[in-house]
């Protein structure tokens, strides 16, 4: 079984959606606010599938 591909922008999306109904709405704007650099950075980086993602390119990003 594989990972079907998914797109930064469409998994952060994903990811706000199902926190909307479980956080207050300061925390989705915090949470949207961060993982919106991800999105960025991902976008800068030309990584369209996060599946493509590595342990070493996640430490590039933090540093």
């Amino acid at each position: 079984m594989s990972l079907e591909p998914i797109d930064p922008k469409t998994a952060l999306e994903l990811y706000l959606a199902d926190r909307d109904t479980e956080v207050s709405k300061a925390t989705l704007y915090s949470h949207s606010s961060r993982l919106g650099h991800f999105d960025r950075w991902c976008d800068a980086e030309e990584i369209a599938n996060l599946n493509e993602l590595s342990g070493r390119t996640l430490h590039e990003y933090r540093l």
